[in-house]
């Protein structure tokens, strides 16, 4: 596996997010982890990457336990982390971030920060760059513009891109499609399926559970900061619990929404 989560529980002071829970996520593998709001999922999400210490529990990144790492060190690591929001950097142009987003990859930030153009002549960084670019032509057609005036769609490419210039083993996403157009939505599933296909392993934390479960291996269900239920993504897809509690008026019959039908195809 290379990712291994086992019975971590996170709490802030006394108030517990997240007890017990076990998963893990293996190379070539997408795994969702889908649950109501406050149920404890950006929380253990939060952990894994190492922005909130686990109050028990281990995490294993191959055979290292990494609880207790910072969030650089983590990055380094091969912990890759796409938030919620997105988190981009919008008074900096496109190819800056990206640059950045390669910060693991490099010995310091004066450099990096100071003269971007000297770190762009890395050959390892600017084949970085022109994979992401590979993965997104808008940002290539883009690479000059500040990156606070791309649209919702652009800006969560650009964040997914950022997270691959580190070259990550994992990959943990936080709500990808929030806010965004189906049209898009189906583009950043398309690109997840790409990624799983050329190795990457990937956990999705996403509010249209239905689409989430259409394109993932496996999934965990989390409610109240708890494991409920976890199997193939066929399995619960026929669970009736989960049908009721996550699928919602979406999942009628043959009826799919645009999203579930791109990530079947």
């Amino acid at each position: 596996m290379i990712l291994k989560v086992d019975h971590v529980s996170v709490a802030y002071g006394k108030l517990r997010a997240v007890w017990d829970v076990s998963l893990s996520v293996d190379s070539g593998e997408i795994v969702t982890l889908i649950g109501a709001n406050g149920a404890g999922k950006t929380s253990l999400l939060n952990s894994i990457s190492g922005l909130i210490p686990a109050r028990k529990g281990a995490v294993y990144l191959g055979e290292q336990n990494i609880v207790g790492q910072k969030a650089h060190r983590l990055a380094k690591l091969g912990v890759g982390y796409v938030t919620e929001g997105r988190g981009i950097f919008s008074s900096l142009s496109v190819l800056d971030n990206l640059s950045l987003g390669a910060y693991s990859r490099h010995n310091g930030w004066t450099t990096l920060l100071g003269d971007v153009s000297w770190f762009m002549r890395r050959k390892d960084i600017r084949d970085r760059v022109d994979y992401v670019y590979g993965l997104f032509p808008r940002l290539a057609q883009r690479q000059r513009q500040k990156a606070g005036s791309l649209s919702g769609g652009e800006q969560q490419m650009l964040a997914i891109g950022r997270c691959l210039m580190a070259s990550p083993k994992v990959m943990l996403l936080d709500e990808p499609s929030l806010g965004l157009a189906p049209n898009v939505v189906m583009e950043i599933f398309g690109l997840l399926k790409r990624l799983r296909a050329e190795g990457m392993a990937i956990l999705l934390v996403e509010q249209d559970a239905a689409a989430s479960l259409r394109i993932a291996d496996r999934g965990y269900v989390i409610e109240m900061g708890r494991i409920v239920f976890e199997g193939t993504a066929s399995y619960l897809i026929n669970q009736d619990k989960v049908k009721q509690a996550y699928l919602g008026q979406v999942w009628r019959g043959d009826h799919q929404t645009p999203a579930q039908e791109e990530a079947e195809s």
